[in-house]
Formats: C-alpha cells, structure tokens, sequence
C-alpha cells in the first residue's frame, strides 16, 4: 500500500474508535452498549473475536462473569480464555498483557493470540477485555487502540456505577435507609 492509502485506513480505524467511545461515553446502561463496542472494535482491529468480563458486583470477592462475547465458535472457550488471560500476577502499567497460543488443541485454525486490557485505571477491577486472532499476530498500533478503548470502557462503567449510587441514595433517607 502507498502512503495516501495507509493514511486513509488509518483515519478510518480511528474514526471507528471515536464512535465506540462517543456511544459509551453517552450510555446510561454500559451493558446495552458492549456489543456495538466488541462489533466496532473487531472490524478496526480485524479481529476473529472479543471477549468481555466483569466483576460480579453482587458477589463478595467479586467473581469475573461473561458480559458480552463476539465471535466465539463455542461460548465454552470464553471459561477457558478467562483462565489463560485472568491471572493474578502484576499487571504492566499500561493495563496491556499479550498473550500467544491460547487454547491449543481447541480451535481448527490452531492457536489464538490475544490482547488483554484492564478496563479501568491501575488498582481499579472493573473488568477485562480481550481480543483474539485465530492465525495472525497483533500488530504495534493495535495495542494502543484497545488500551485507550479499554481505558474509555472503564470510564463508562466508572460513571454508571456512581450514577446508579447517586441514584440510590438519593431515593434513601440517609439515617433510617427508607425510601425518601
């Protein structure tokens, strides 16, 4: 490809990722919008699928659950991904881990590679995103995208769960914990 046409698609990759983070960033419900994010973001990082978890808030501990998946030929593997991508060790500062030869032996096209973000800023647990590529690798850019999309999705979940406690104390008198 020459120059002009790199630039074009780039442009497009990133006019792409500016409507994921416009439509989340308007959403009251982050969850109605996970979706059209893990669509939109496929198509820019030509991804074969893309995986969202989240704390299960209602749980002590806070159990990782399967928000939204894109793509998995069987929703199986989404157990499995989680195991492979979730672990306990530190995360790199910018919330990125890469990961290669994801779930061998599972799928046709052979191992996955896959990108992992931390949704949220350092210290918070407020999910993980992941995309995977059945036979290609990630390339440099692609990295950068899904940190600052992941960043972003961690935002809008940030201000619906603050939005949704606002809510609830507001509706609650403070000392007898009665609805107002």
């Amino acid at each position: 490809l020459n120059l002009e046409q790199q630039l074009a698609r780039q442009v497009g990759r990133l006019s792409m990722v500016s409507e994921v983070v416009s439509s989340l960033n308007k959403s009251t419900n982050v969850g109605s919008s996970l979706g059209e994010a893990l669509e939109k973001l496929s198509t820019v990082l030509g991804t074969d699928a893309a995986v969202i978890w989240l704390p299960n808030l209602s749980e002590p501990g806070g159990e990782m659950f399967l928000a939204e998946q894109r793509g998995l030929p069987d929703p199986e593997l989404a157990t499995e991904i989680l195991a492979q991508v979730h672990c306990n060790d530190a995360w790199p500062e910018d919330g990125l881990r890469i990961h290669t030869a994801l779930v061998p032996g599972r799928l046709a096209a052979g191992p996955a590679n896959a990108l992992t973000v931390r949704l949220g800023r350092a210290g918070e647990d407020l999910g993980f995103l992941t995309v995977l590529k059945w036979s290609t690798s990630f390339g440099p850019v692609d990295g950068a995208i899904l940190a600052a999309v992941g960043g972003d999705i961690g935002a809008s979940l940030r201000n619906v769960r603050l939005l949704a406690e606002a809510r609830r104390l507001a509706d609650r008198d403070p000392v007898t914990s009665l609805y107002n």
